[in-house]
């Protein structure tokens, strides 16, 4: 099952629609720009030892400036995508990879206020994860981009093993669950409005060891600003917004079960509306016992 992760920019504004899937390694990214926006994008492959030009998505102008990205491809390959957009065009571009991050382009001549952030990291792992990039273009840029993941699976267990949260300035406004049921990966509906247009994140949990065991978060206006998963091997924030401390200082929250074993782990609880994620919680089911234990941030 591929996931999209994605876009950075105005879909809808696209009038032609690529994709860059089922490709060897990427050793090259050429972004081209003018001082206000990407113009164009373009990878470079190894295939059979040798290097492949892929199509050329926006701009065809001999007068932009270039920025190469270079990945050693032998080791090293796309996890992330991050950056800013205005109207249709994009002013940040940052390439994250499972070595380092590649800022590619960032345009100094536009204000913050016209600009919206968003950010998509997988979590994942293996180079066999990272499915490709699509996106929209036109004759004169690069309108967005994004990226596909195609999870591995090992194992046969039912287990728990990613958890996707989307989220924008003011917070949380999404969770979904991915489970392995038999060898394949199963999602659970989307809790809360759709991921579409905001940022992403993915929490990829070793799902033969590890599980979780608490929630650590703030809560701001109604909103879910900060969240984080802590498991038996690690903790993974998820979000964590800052807000200028002249307004409502978020209130934090910490739930922490002390579990030790899988199967005291009850599955989680929440609400939601159109808007937003409300409230989120885990039941806690001891040894030898039946009874459920609730514990809930909202």
């Amino acid at each position: 099952m591929e996931m999209k992760l994605g876009p950075l920019g105005n879909y809808s504004y696209g009038k032609t629609k690529w994709e860059e899937t089922c490709r060897d390694p990427i050793s090259h990214i050429f972004v081209t720009y003018d001082s206000y926006l990407v113009n164009s994008i373009q990878f470079r492959y190894v295939e059979n030892g040798a290097l492949v030009l892929s199509k050329k998505h926006g701009s065809e102008g001999p007068e932009d400036s270039t920025r190469v990205v270079r990945l050693n491809h032998e080791t090293e390959f796309v996890t992330g995508v991050s950056g800013e957009w205005s109207y249709d065009f994009i002013t940040s571009l940052t390439f994250h990879t499972n070595e380092k991050v590649h800022e590619a382009f960032r345009s100094n001549s536009v204000s913050e206020e016209e600009v919206n952030r968003r950010e998509f990291y997988s979590g994942i792992h293996d180079r066999c994860e990272f499915g490709g990039f699509f996106g929209t273009s036109n004759v004169s840029r690069l309108l967005s981009i994004g990226f596909y993941t195609k999870p591995v699976l090992r194992g046969v267990n039912t287990m728990r093993r990613e958890i996707i949260v989307s989220y924008d300035d003011s917070g949380v406004r999404s969770i979904q669950f991915g489970y392995i049921n038999n060898g394949a990966l199963s999602m659970s509906k989307t809790f809360g409005p759709s991921p579409v247009g905001y940022s992403s994140r993915i929490v990829k949990l070793k799902h033969e060891s590890e599980f979780v065991t608490g929630l650590s978060a703030e809560t701001c206006n109604g909103y879910i600003t900060s969240l984080t998963f802590h498991t038996n091997l690690r903790k993974h924030e998820v979000v964590h917004l800052t807000f200028d401390s002249k307004f409502q200082k978020p209130q934090k929250i910490e739930l922490r079960s002390g579990i030790l074993k899988r199967c005291e782990f009850g599955g989680f609880f929440g609400s939601f509306d159109s808007l937003r994620l409300i409230s989120i919680g885990f039941h806690v089911r001891p040894v030898h016992t039946d009874v459920k234990i609730k514990v809930e941030i909202t």
